[in-house]
């Protein structure tokens, strides 16, 4: 019996999707991650967003200690 798109018969066991006896194209489930530029490495978005997090408190940090040292004078 052919399998449907999701890979099991439908209802009655005829296939889920499409005409009887239409065969169905399994693919692989794995991808091949895209290659980084020479010098880099992947990132996962969290990482990112943790060191984007942590640049932006330095540099406010940063500021506020200029501007402090600004107005005590």
């Amino acid at each position: 019996m052919p399998l449907g798109p999701v890979g099991r018969p439908g209802a009655r066991g005829r296939p889920a999707h499409g005409p009887p006896g239409l065969e169905v194209l399994e693919l692989p489930l794995v991808h091949e991650a895209p290659l980084a530029p020479e010098g880099m490495q992947c990132i996962t978005t969290k990482t990112w967003r943790r060191l984007k997090m942590k640049k932006h408190k330095a540099s406010k940090r940063h500021k506020l200690l200029r501007h402090k040292a600004k107005n005590t004078k």
